[in-house]
């Protein structure tokens, strides 16, 4: 599977243990619902693995489950 980057950068960012709220930005309502599926996509554990591994996020950082 192909994991998007817009996909990839809301779940990351709501994975951090020190997030309280994600706040992201729609111009139109299908872009929210975008947004909302973006959030309720299951992104596979070895693609955190290998942003880790490739040095593009920290080996410590928390990554959706």
């Amino acid at each position: 599977d192909v994991c998007s980057s817009d996909l990839a950068a809301i779940q990351f960012s709501a994975a951090a243990d020190v997030a309280v709220a994600l706040v992201v930005g729609a111009s139109n309502p299908r872009q929210a619902y975008e947004d909302y599926n973006s959030m309720q996509a299951k992104i596979p554990a070895a693609f955190w693995n290998e942003m880790k591994e490739r040095g593009l996020i920290e080996r410590a950082a928390n990554v959706p489950s």
